[in-house]
């Protein structure tokens, strides 16, 4: 049957606005990485020598936070290299392994070709760029971009390994995960126990499936119950005992918060649109039953309960953490319209009327809207930073609205000002004209004692 022409025309243009979304995100993302600079604890890491990175990670362990893989990555990596000319390819790195990793995931799990599976994971990317509330401190910080970003990354390869029963494979990516940071080893847990629901009819993946689950529950008591995370708690706030903040009025809020803050991001047009895409596409295995999916929105609702908790201990809402839970929604959601469109049959017209739909939201997302103008203060903004490092002369700078916003100050004792004496080998630093936004608790841990462990995400970012 002849398509009509005012349809086909439809159809090309639905196409050619969506590539062209898409097209204006990687471009973006891409400009600002190339004129990135280092922010926070990044010069905190870098300072400490790359030859510390083993020691610093214990101590931190001990004193500050589980992430122990992560510091040491950001020790050596940030100690070994140039951050001024390093940061953008870190940043580069961490954003095309996520990618690399989402086509994997959909090729590994649906049997879709890579094409297919590049399709969808470059508008799975667009629409999560479009909506999540933190990419300032997620795809543009580096030190975001290594426990917050890779971190996750690996916890995807992972959960794609063990659908494909490349169990052996899948170890070193669930230790990484893990050790990388809390909320991935709680991804990875979630995902294990949900894969041992779909696969419960298989008694041959019951025994690997259950040694995975062991080892990332091992793994969420090692990083989650680090004594470094007491010590942390106890000097961000003085929240009640873990029973009683577990059910307390505040977690019942954040929790409220995390759910609705879901809802926003599900029914965004960006992320509908996507949803209704991904309804038409078809795997090469036979769809699971209804009844097989149970444990995966399970999985997300353990993770909205585990950030609710944190931001309850924290004493607020970290917009860097809200980014795993937008990703990992958005991956449950595609992933679940993919199995269930096989049963409700979308048509291949309302599959190109959504390509619209997600062009449009992706257009008219805020987090577009401020990249492009950042686009413009950009180069002068890194000029700026590094003019700092060749002149020791702390100037007030311009600072682009997507990127991380936490700048020296006045003071030559606060923690930054030390931690950007320090990589910069100079005796002080201090910035009389500069905007400085004042640390919350879990910044003002002293820089004195180890020189690390100060959290950019306390301080107020651009999109919050």
């Amino acid at each position: 049957m002849e398509i009509p022409v005012y349809k086909e025309r439809f159809h090309t243009f639905s196409i050619v606005c969506s590539l062209s979304a898409c097209l204006l995100v990687f471009c973006l993302i891409a400009f600002l990485m190339t004129y990135s600079a280092p922010i926070s604890d990044d010069y905190c890491r870098g300072a400490i020598g790359w030859k510390n990175a083993i020691l610093e990670a214990n101590s931190e362990y001990m004193h500050w936070t589980g992430r122990w893989c992560s510091v040491a990555t950001e020790v050596f990596s940030f100690s070994f290299f140039n951050l001024y000319h390093s940061v953008p390819l870190i940043l580069a790195t961490a954003f095309l392994l996520r990618t690399a990793v989402t086509i994997y995931f959909f090729r590994a799990i649906f049997k879709v070709s890579y094409a297919n599976a590049a399709i969808i994971s470059m508008f799975l990317l667009s629409a999560w760029i479009s909506i999540s509330p933190g990419i300032s401190q997620t795809v543009f910080w580096a030190t975001g971009a290594i426990e917050d970003s890779i971190s996750i990354s690996f916890a995807i390869l992972a959960i794609a390994l063990m659908a494909k029963s490349r169990w052996i494979a899948a170890v070193p990516f669930i230790t990484l995960a893990s050790m990388m940071h809390e909320l991935a080893a709680v991804v990875v847990f979630a995902s294990c126990l949900s894969l041992l629901w779909m696969r419960r009819r298989n008694m041959k993946d019951y025994w690997p499936l259950f040694l995975m689950i062991f080892l990332s529950a091992f793994l969420v008591g090692f990083v989650g119950l680090a004594p470094g995370n007491s010590v942390r708690a106890g000097t961000i706030s003085n929240h009640p005992q873990i029973i009683s903040f577990i059910f307390s009025h505040s977690t019942l809020n954040n929790f409220a918060y995390v759910v609705h803050s879901s809802i926003t991001w599900t029914v965004a047009p960006a992320t509908l649109g996507l949803i209704l895409f991904a309804s038409g596409i078809r795997g090469g295995d036979a769809p699971p039953q209804s009844s097989d999916l149970i444990g995966w929105p399970l999985a997300v609702l353990i993770l909205m309960m585990c950030l609710s908790v944190i931001f309850t201990i924290l004493g607020y809402r970290v917009e860097r953490v809200l980014d795993i839970l937008a990703y990992i929604l958005i991956v449950f959601l595609v992933s679940a319209s993919i199995w269930l469109g096989a049963h409700l049959k979308t048509s291949r017209d309302l599959q190109i009327a959504s390509l619209l739909i997600f062009a449009l939201g992706t257009f008219a997302s805020s987090n577009v809207e401020i990249m492009a103008k950042s686009v413009i203060d950009a180069p002068t903004y890194q000029r700026s930073m590094r003019d700092r490092a060749q002149t020791g002369r702390f100037e007030r700078v311009k600072w682009p609205a997507s990127y991380a916003w936490i700048d020296v100050g006045p003071d030559p004792n606060n923690w930054l000002n030390q931690c950007v004496a320090r990589y910069l080998h100079v005796p002080s630093v201090t910035c009389p004209k500069c905007d400085f936004s004042a640390p919350s608790p879990e910044s003002a841990k002293s820089a004195e004692s180890t020189g690390a462990g100060c959290e950019a995400e306390t301080a107020k970012a651009p999109l919050e």
